[in-house]
């Protein structure tokens, strides 16, 4: 393939996601008629991850703000209303949902909580009658998960999951070159998401990642998820069987996993997560053609993509600075696409639904693993896509 073919291909997946009604609905027809009020979120949860990465990145949001902040710390909360100016009425705690319930400038809670947690706060922020973005693994059992859609349907809003590289501009390039059958028929996907975190395994963000209780499982749920999810959109289809081994166990979690995930065409994806190992973040498609290496795959910037045709590279790389430009961030896209699915009437391209199924996969690797590798079937589910989005699955809304 010629280089400046590449680069065309490259620039489809950038100007598509700048184009989807997905992306500008809520601009088009969601705000209310004086046309001046964003989509307003408050944030519940208020860990390293909010406080580093998503409060920040609302900045970034073209149709979505910060309106209010809640944690099981009053003075915390507090704290974050004032550094990002939020006025009265905008720091709460999770005893609040009365006084939440009345706010009408917030639309949707966005639950950044352990794991464990999630269904309770979802429901929770259904009955005070706002919609919901969760944070990924949606839960911990198939069972939350149903509950949680089911709160969802009662209150008649929506449920959203924090699927932040479905938005990231580098991503939705190597799915356009996918769909465009640059590395021909699909063979093999290989995921890596390594990290060597145990060294902090004492401080608070990485604490309750090593308690099944509160994660549900390990590296699996809290770094596999990319790998499982990439495994997905990087193929547009769903494995109907799973086989795992636990390569280290780390208080009762996993510390590292290995699984391969077969697909009913004959393909497979072969997978690794863990919190004790040199960082590597690594996401590989091969077809009998060409392959793509994405390095890194799900990074919060600079991921970076290359294709191999026959022995030769040719480089894209997609520069996103970290926090700065609107064009390249994943977090700005992520928050506009709720506001953008409900204006639309049309499923986000991060459902619940598709929560639900990582949650299946990921629990049928924990019970491969358990037993010593077995097969383990996981076919039940595997059509949720053509389901929600119609025949062409989830590339029709990436």
């Amino acid at each position: 393939m010629e280089r400046r073919d590449f680069f065309k291909v490259a620039s489809l997946g950038a100007a598509a996601m700048a184009a989807t009604p997905a992306m500008s609905a809520f601009a088009q027809s969601g705000r209310p008629a004086n046309g001046k009020r964003k989509f307003g979120y408050a944030v519940l949860g208020l860990g390293k991850y909010a406080t580093e990465v998503i409060l920040p990145n609302f900045s970034t949001a073209e149709n979505s703000e910060l309106v209010a902040v809640i944690s099981g710390d009053k003075a915390k909360a507090e704290f974050y209303a004032r550094k990002y100016k939020l006025g009265p009425n905008s720091a709460y705690t999770y005893k609040d949902w009365a006084a939440i319930a009345r706010n009408p400038a917030i639309d949707a809670v966005y639950v950044i909580t352990p794991n464990a947690t999630h269904r309770h706060f979802t429901e929770a922020a259904f009955a005070a009658g706002k919609h919901v973005m969760c944070e990924k693994p949606m839960a911990t059992t198939v069972e939350d998960c149903d509950a949680m859609a089911a709160a969802a349907k009662k209150a008649g809003k929506q449920l959203m999951i924090g699927y932040r590289v479905h938005f990231d501009p580098m991503t939705r390039d190597v799915i356009a070159q996918l769909k465009a059958g640059q590395v021909g028929k699909l063979q093999l996907i290989q995921t890596a998401n390594l990290e060597n975190q145990l060294p902090d395994r004492d401080l608070p963000y990485l604490k309750w990642r090593l308690n099944r209780a509160m994660a549900g499982s390990g590296s699996l749920g809290d770094l596999g998820i990319y790998g499982i999810n990439a495994s997905r959109y990087l193929s547009n289809q769903d494995p109907i069987a799973v086989r795992a081994h636990e390569i280290m166990h780390v208080n009762d979690v996993d510390g590292a996993m290995s699984w391969t995930l077969y697909y009913a065409n004959g393909a497979v994806a072969e997978g690794a997560s863990s919190f004790g190992s040199a960082g590597c973040n690594r996401f590989a498609v091969i077809g009998d053609k060409n392959y793509v290496e994405i390095q890194p795959g799900s990074s919060y910037y600079n991921n970076q993509a290359r294709l191999f045709s026959n022995g030769h590279g040719n480089d894209h790389i997609f520069q996103q600075p970290y926090f700065q430009k609107f064009t390249a961030t994943q977090w700005g896209h992520q928050l506009d696409a709720l506001p953008a699915s409900i204006a639309s009437g049309k499923p986000s391209a991060a459902t619940w639904q598709e929560g639900r199924r990582d949650v299946q996969i990921i629990s049928a690797i924990v019970r491969s693993a358990g037993n010593n590798g077995e097969l383990v079937d996981v076919h039940e589910g595997a059509d949720w896509a053509q389901q929600v989005y119609g025949p062409d699955g989830l590339w029709s809304a990436l």
